[in-house]
């Protein structure tokens, strides 16, 4: 079998990103796990109030979690409580851990939205109840996190080093674009 190492790049255990004004960094959430069924039974069950969506700035609730909305049915639970994995007969949910499943991404200071802008269809004048984008051609999950210069950008784990290569070339042309 042939050796194919040098066609993609090597994996960088500590991915961080600095220059002034933009910091990309991954972050690893405590859980996540996504809930689907009915809306309302969906946010009882992660004992949240409100599903975020864009542009709305997520924060976690007094319990500690978050949930940002993927489509009308569906969210993602952030840090939320421990739930069976699987269907729940009881409240008509399926749920699921996929802690493992998305990579995610902090991108924080003043030019984060123009960074981000560079790669997706970002509008803070056009609201969505779905968080879900494309970035770059990779489907990705991005929000708002606690303030309005701070984001949170997820992809699905297996991409992750794509998104990595994509943010390094951006992030250098932001840089360039803000100056």
């Amino acid at each position: 079998m042939r050796n194919d190492n040098n066609r993609w790049n090597v994996p960088v255990a500590d991915k961080l990103i600095e220059f002034p004004g933009l910091t990309i960094r991954q972050i690893q959430p405590q859980r996540l796990t996504l809930i689907s069924g009915a809306f309302s039974d969906v946010l009882n069950a992660a004992e949240v109030e409100h599903a975020f969506g864009w542009p709305d700035i997520a924060t976690p609730a007094k319990n500690g979690s978050c949930a940002v909305r993927l489509r009308r049915d569906r969210a993602l639970i952030l840090d939320g409580g421990f739930h069976e994995d699987g269907w729940d007969v009881a409240r008509g949910l399926a749920i699921s851990d996929m802690t493992g499943a998305y990579a995610v991404f902090e991108i924080t200071g003043v030019d984060s939205f123009a960074f981000l802008r560079r790669g997706a269809a970002l509008d803070e004048k056009a609201p969505s109840a779905s968080v879900n984008r494309m970035f770059h051609g990779l489907s990705a999950m991005i929000y708002a996190w606690q303030t309005d210069n701070s984001f949170r950008l997820h992809v699905t784990s297996p991409m992750q080093e794509a998104f990595w290569t994509i943010a390094q070339e951006l992030a250098a042309a932001t840089k360039d674009h803000t100056e």
